[in-house]
């Protein structure tokens, strides 16, 4: 999003004077339903596959409960 924003083809090449824009603009993200939707199904591949770490499968087992097995965007609110 950053890097279409500010039209540069790295988040490293924003330019200085953007940067607290650039800081603004990710505080102020917020993930849709379908960004949601599509990063739990990534992720449920990677679980089911046993290739994510100790800590992120833990993590991700945590959101599954938070979120209704990512059914529910709990961003939306926030």
């Amino acid at each position: 999003m950053l890097k279409k924003h500010f039209k540069v083809s790295s988040s490293k090449n924003i330019p200085t004077k953007s940067l607290e824009e650039a800081k603004r603009l990710v505080y102020n993200w917020r993930p849709s339903d379908c960004f949601i939707l599509a990063k739990t199904n990534e992720m449920i591949e990677e679980y089911d596959k046993g290739i994510l770490c100790e800590k992120k499968s833990r993590v991700f087992t945590e959101w599954l409960d938070m979120s209704d097995d990512g059914r529910n965007n709990i961003f939306a609110g926030r």
